[in-house]
């Protein structure tokens, strides 16, 4: 049996596709820009310009959903965090870049505690607990769910004992850190950053 859809559901039915395009196309036109300025910015590495193009992503690709446009009035522009992962300028910003703005300076902390681990310079209790999850999973890389498992039976031996939170923490964090399985530096990364949902 065929539907038979009126001339003005049918004109609706259009707009409605044409609004999703839209809605992508713009999506990845201000992606584009934005990945264009990382480019130009001096004062980026390589390897921080895909972590900042990862973080700039993320938050477009999850919008906040609050309908409290994110309030920048009181940040500071001329700071060196700014100067570094920010968006350049001074100007009339949309509100994705707003809330990457209100983020830079977690995402300058959260780099800066990525790049401080050492394997080869850890404290006992950090080497202790690598063994451990070793003894239980096999040398090499974890999967997501056997972290999450320890995380939860360790009751805030190694990690605080809030497992909803390092379950939340894990989906971002592997997108703008651009990891599947988890080695020992994103282990030890996730213990030192704590429970922290950042985005």
């Amino acid at each position: 049996m065929k539907h038979k859809f009126s001339f003005r559901k049918k004109i609706l039915m259009a707009f409605c596709v044409v609004m999703v395009i839209g809605f992508l196309t713009n999506r990845q036109i201000i992606r584009a820009i934005t990945n264009s300025h990382f480019n130009k910015n001096e004062l980026l590495d390589k390897e921080e310009k895909g972590y900042a193009k990862r973080c700039y992503g993320y938050l477009i690709e999850h919008p906040n959903t609050s309908s409290m446009p994110p309030d920048i009035s009181k940040y500071d522009f001329d700071s060196d965090i700014y100067r570094k992962w920010g968006l350049g300028k001074r100007r009339l910003f949309i509100k994705p870049e707003k809330r990457y703005i209100l983020k830079t300076e977690d995402i300058d902390i959260m780099w800066k505690i990525y790049k401080s681990v050492d394997l080869n310079n850890l404290n006992d209790l950090e080497k202790n607990f690598l063994n451990k999850i070793h003894n239980l999973y096999g040398p090499g890389s974890l999967q997501q769910k056997d972290l999450l498992k320890f995380i939860r039976e360790s009751k805030g031996d190694f990690f605080d004992a809030d497992f909803a939170t390092y379950e939340y923490m894990l989906g971002y964090l592997s997108i703008i850190f651009d990891f599947n399985e988890i080695d020992d530096h994103i282990v030890i990364f996730m213990h030192r950053l704590g429970p922290v949902a950042v985005f």
